[in-house]
């Protein structure tokens, strides 16, 4: 199994959730959601190389307070950073948070400019999306790369959309305790589907920021059931789908038939 989206970097005991994770798990895409946790991440992933692999990305709320210069700055800083990182990510918009038109316009400009440096780079783009589809959907028209919505929370309408457009949607522990999440996954194919914790936050027993990578076991195990599958098939399939969408190379665990596609 894959952790395909979380956050190292907001976890204090770091080193020892590595730890147990290697124990638990194949691997882990962590990514820094702005600047400030950009060089711990990426210290992470040399770190343990072959195991935790490096997203660089910008949340759209962080991203609307910072100035045109900082995130060109953050910008170029991410292209000097092309070969040490496996997608852009996340990057998006969040119209739950953000109410103001005037800087929902900014953030769509700021979207946009990241999904173009995604083109340029050939990385993946790992997409955050709230309450906000129908602009994001119009804004990945122009992605050329693959796109993952992490913590997917749209409709089944959405879902059918971004399926139909070959997008990897990736459920994250909400699918636990979410009835509504658990019951989306039956229309969702394998094929196009992750795994993910967002961790430390979503934690699938409390609402306290104690998630960890290895909790994907759960969402699979949810997911497994509602779909009347065996649980091997849903780990299977959302780990190949990880090494293949974020071209994951030098695993150091990983099954024999989990291998890059040519």
């Amino acid at each position: 199994m894959i952790d395909a989206h979380c956050h190292l970097s907001y976890i204090e005991d770091v080193d020892s959730v590595v730890d147990e994770s290697m124990k638990r798990i194949s691997a882990i895409v962590s990514s820094a959601a702005e600047p400030e946790y950009a060089n711990k991440e990426l210290a992470l992933s040399k770190k343990y190389s072959g195991f935790v692999f490096t997203a660089l990305g910008l949340h759209p709320e962080p991203a609307v307070k910072m100035s045109p210069k900082e995130i060109n700055d953050y910008i170029n800083f991410i292209h000097s950073k092309n070969n040490e990182i496996v997608s852009v990510g996340e990057i998006g918009l969040d119209y739950k948070n953000i109410k103001k038109r005037d800087k929902r316009r900014e953030s769509q400009v700021i979207f946009s400019m990241l999904v173009g440096l995604a083109n340029e780079l050939r990385l993946p783009i790992v997409v955050h999306c709230r309450d906000a589809f129908k602009d994001c959907f119009r804004i990945l028209e122009d992605a050329k790369v693959d796109v993952v919505f992490h913590c997917f929370s749209g409709t089944d309408d959405d879902a059918k959309l971004a399926i139909e457009r070959g997008y990897y949607l990736s459920m994250s522990t909400l699918v636990v305790k979410s009835m509504r999440r658990k019951l989306q996954t039956k229309i969702i194919p394998l094929k196009n589907m992750l795994l993910e914790t967002d961790s430390p936050w979503l934690d699938p027993f409390s609402s306290e920021l104690k998630n960890r990578p290895w909790n994907i076991s759960f969402t699979a195990d949810a997911i497994a059931k509602e779909k009347n599958v065996l649980v091997e098939e849903v780990n299977n399939a959302t780990t190949k789908n990880a090494i293949k969408v974020f071209k994951l190379k030098n695993l150091k665990k990983v099954g024999v038939d989990w291998v890059l596609p040519k």
